[in-house]
């Protein structure tokens, strides 16, 4: 019994560390995302 619950909590941590690891990239691109929209309104900007 005791060595189920140790491996759901080891499959539950693992499962958060991955979930993390997943948000940190999608954090990443969306700044990337922003960034690029404000590069391309401000060369717009400029080139009117």
């Amino acid at each position: 019994m005791g060595k189920m619950a140790e491996d759901q909590e080891c499959i539950l941590c693992c499962y958060t560390c991955l979930l993390n690891q997943q948000i940190r990239e999608i954090v990443h691109l969306y700044n990337f995302f922003i960034y690029f929209i404000n590069v391309v309104f401000i060369v717009s900007l400029l080139l009117k």
